[in-house]
């Protein structure tokens, strides 16, 4: 396994967890925007003293980074298709979370609210969902470079002479 792509790997799972400290979610009434980082919009917050829950999807997806940040260092193959899987289920957590936090914003405030995505909402989609496939795309090489060795000669096979008979040398005496 290439070093380089191994260090891709853990970092892209590390970004995207500190994209949830960028900002993240905006939500503007009519006079009024706020800004939520996504730390704040998973596990809420507060606007002028009221506090506000925050969406437990975006909470669940950090989890799941924080899991697959942790397990993509083992060398285990099976740990492994841990950290991918949680890092695409964060992938799929984020856009659900997005969907569901913008119906939510649509039933509670009339329409009055408008709901914008910022760049660390995105960064940490887009990174979360790279370590899932780099984590995948590792697990599938290993698998290959596997299989290459059960099918590669031994060593009996390849210092044997093509011509040799079963027979040994001939004896013309």
């Amino acid at each position: 396994m290439d070093p380089r792509v191994f260090k891709f790997r853990w970092t892209t799972f590390a970004f995207a967890i500190f994209c949830f400290m960028l900002p993240f979610v905006t939500l503007s009434c009519p006079g009024q925007t706020y800004t939520f980082n996504g730390i704040e919009a998973s596990f809420g917050g507060s606007v002028e003293g009221e506090k506000l829950s925050g969406e437990p999807l975006f909470a669940f997806a950090f989890v799941a980074l924080i899991v697959a940040l942790a397990t993509c260092f083992s060398k285990d193959r099976g740990v492994k298709l841990v950290s991918g899987v949680a890092g695409a289920l964060a992938a799929l957590l984020l856009l659900i979370g997005k969907g569901v936090l913008l119906e939510r914003a649509v039933e509670e405030g009339r329409k009055m609210v408008r709901v914008s995505f910022n760049a660390g909402y995105w960064l940490a989609l887009l990174s979360s969902a790279a370590g899932a496939v780099i984590v995948g795309r590792l697990l599938w090489v290993e698998r290959l470079q596997a299989l290459e060795r059960t099918l590669e000669p031994g060593p009996d096979e390849v210092s044997r002479p093509a011509d040799a008979g079963a027979g040994g040398s001939r004896g013309d005496g």
